[in-house]
């Protein structure tokens, strides 16, 4: 019980630190869909406007997801064994 307790211990604290790479990936990723979507606007205030909405909706879905993971992780733990 003790080795689960540290492997999730581990697991929480690898994912707490890969949070802002997540969220900064999903947000390239949204801001180059966001490009895509803009490539055909006819005014540049436009397309820079479509690229930004991107970037934040897929930084905002990623850093969701990390969220996600981290509550699952800490609803399998249960309450600590010695009552604190």
């Amino acid at each position: 019980m003790i080795a689960q307790s540290n492997s999730r211990r581990r697991w929480r604290i690898v994912v707490w630190l890969l949070t802002p790479l997540v969220a900064w990936a999903a947000s390239f990723f949204g801001g180059w869909i966001g490009a895509m979507m803009a490539r055909d606007a006819g005014q540049g205030a436009s397309g820079l406007f479509r690229l930004g909405q991107g970037a934040i909706v897929g930084g905002g879905i990623g850093l969701a997801l990390c969220l996600i993971v981290l509550r699952g992780l800490r609803d399998r733990d249960g309450p600590p064994a010695d009552g604190s």
